[in-house]
């Protein structure tokens, strides 16, 4: 793994859901976080809020006032599965 991977800090991440009030995010890198605990992820899951993981194009979404359709299929027992996402600008 390259020494500076792209990802979400755990403090980052904590803003932003507790100081925002968002309840979902998304990024283009495949991982939120690229610590050994994988400490980002394991803080979202444990409080319940949602992420989408490999997003592309976003940066042609404007940073407020988008509404994000997603469409997915719940794989049983699955903890996660592919997605499309659609912002309607």
């Amino acid at each position: 793994m390259p020494a500076v991977f792209p990802g979400v800090g755990l403090p980052a991440l904590q803003f932003l859901h507790q100081n925002r009030s968002i309840l979902l995010h998304g990024h283009e890198p495949l991982d939120t976080d690229s610590t050994p605990t994988l400490e980002g992820e394991a803080w979202l899951m444990h409080h319940n809020y949602l992420q989408v993981e490999g997003a592309a194009n976003l940066h042609l979404v404007p940073p407020a006032g988008a509404l994000l359709s997603i469409g997915f299929a719940k794989i049983k027992g699955g903890a996660g599965g592919l997605a499309r996402l659609v912002a309607v600008c």
